[in-house]
């Protein structure tokens, strides 16, 4: 009987990450197909499923971490999509691969511009500190 309901909830817990992995990659599709269609963007049209396999393979054991990079991926792929630097056009150029996406700090995923705003308030921050 133990084994029964241990076999039960493994069966649970494959079904909610399959869905879960199954978003994923149905928002980061949409996502893409948005730029694409406003942009002379060349994106592989399978890139949502090799971000997506790239973020499990990486994150699969860890669900949270999982979902966190997913969100913070998403929310990068939306903000200043078409941007120069941006998640997408660093993508589309090759600066950045999809098996870099687990690893990098959402702060790395932001448009250029707001890299650059945010280094330029860390140094003015740090050189308060100093003088």
């Amino acid at each position: 009987e133990h084994l029964a309901m241990c076999a039960s909830v493994a069966q649970s817990a494959q079904k909610v990450l399959s869905s879960r992995r199954e978003r994923v990659r149905e928002l980061l599709q949409e996502e893409l197909e948005k730029f694409l269609k406003c942009s002379d963007c060349s994106v592989d049209p399978g890139l949502a499923d090799i971000i997506e396999e790239a973020l499990f393979t990486a994150l699969g054991q860890h669900p949270h971490r999982y979902s966190a990079q997913a969100r913070s991926l998403l929310f990068n792929l939306r903000n200043g999509a078409g941007a120069p630097g941006s998640l997408l056009r660093r993508l589309e150029s090759r600066e950045l691969l999809p098996t870099d996406l687990p690893g990098l700090a959402a702060e790395d995923m932001a448009p250029e511009e707001h890299r650059e705003e945010r280094k330029a308030k860390r140094l003015k921050a740090m050189d308060a500190c100093t003088a």
